[in-house]
């Protein structure tokens, strides 16, 4: 038998949850739903009743409060990374976990495109002249018919790859041991080197996993064009640190545009204000925004809708997780 929606209560926890709200209340009237603007839940218990709590919508595990939520059902993350989530120790088996692979999909296409273009038009360099108010002249590049590595082609890799080959007629290569071929990608390979060596950009879109920790040290980079631009979208452990500085340092690649860090949960990726990396002037350090654009929370709450009439329904659930 199916659940009745008005026998079910959500927590919505995020700072913007009133976006949440409002479009999840418009499709699902009458469901229950309790929203806290906690940001730090580790610091601040949430102070309403969360006993009757049968779904949470968040970011992060809701540390203090989770364990007093017995009836706890099915905890839907708006995030697509959930490592810290299953490694928080409160979540139990029995809740069913979903993540929100796909979402970011777009926002991170288009800030990698972004990033590709300040680097082939030298924006850094214009925005420092602009800034000193100088005068200058130089010759840009161009991404068509430049080679683009695209290491991972899930649910981030798919959508760049078929904004590169459609917008700016890319060469698109990519490397994935799950996927043979994709409608987009000139290549799809499963041997690392031969997109490593091959590509003029090259961005991880990768998840971490134990075969993705510490993929790229100095031999992926020593392989790689010294006019080569890399971005990383994906986790900040994929790469080896110290030999990405020293990449950066001896000029092994032309420059790196960023968007994670290291640390073991999403909230400890922040870039030490004394770090050697925003010293270099060939890198571009973005605070892990890419994910976030103006739709995230519309398309999120689509997914989280969708989740929804397949749980009451008793269906497979969409981007649920085996942990």
């Amino acid at each position: 038998m199916a659940i009745q929606v008005k026998d079910l209560t959500l927590l919505i926890a995020n700072p913007w949850v009133n976006r949440y709200a409002e479009s999840i209340s418009r499709r699902f009237p009458q469901l229950n739903i309790i929203k806290t603007e906690l940001v730090n839940e580790e610091k601040e218990a949430i102070s309403e009743d969360v006993g009757e709590v049968d779904i949470i919508l968040s970011f992060t595990p809701l540390i203090k409060s989770q364990p007093k939520m017995k009836q706890l059902k099915w905890f839907q993350s708006l995030a697509a990374g959930f490592d810290h989530i299953t490694g928080s120790g409160v979540l139990t088996e029995d809740v069913i976990l979903t993540n929100a692979a796909g979402v970011a999909g777009i926002g991170i296409s288009e800030f990698t495109i972004a990033m590709m273009l300040a680097f082939a038009k030298k924006f850094p360099m214009l925005i420092d002249k602009q800034s000193k108010r100088e005068w200058g002249f130089w010759c840009s590049g161009e991404l068509n018919g430049k080679t683009l590595g695209i290491l991972g082609l899930g649910h981030l890799g798919r959508p760049l790859a078929k904004t590169a080959k459609l917008g700016f007629d890319m060469e698109v290569i990519a490397y994935d041991r799950f996927v043979a071929e994709y409608e987009y990608a000139d290549k799809v390979s499963s041997n690392l080197k031969e997109i490593l060596t091959a590509s003029d950009f090259l961005t991880v879109t990768l998840p971490l996993s134990d075969d993705t920790r510490g993929l790229l040290g100095e031999k992926e980079f020593r392989m790689m064009k010294k006019n080569l631009f890399f971005m990383n979208m994906g986790r900040g452990e994929i790469v080896i640190r110290d030999e990405l500085l020293k990449a950066l340092r001896e000029e092994w690649i032309a420059g790196a545009g960023l968007d994670v860090f290291w640390g073991s949960d999403p909230s400890e990726m922040i870039l030490n204000p004394h770090d050697e990396l925003w010293g270099f002037e060939n890198v571009i350090i973005s605070p892990h925004t890419a994910w976030f654009s103006e739709n995230y929370a519309e398309r999120a709450s689509d997914l989280f809708c969708h989740n929804l009439e397949r749980f009451i329904q008793g269906e497979p659930m969409v981007n649920e997780v085996d942990w």
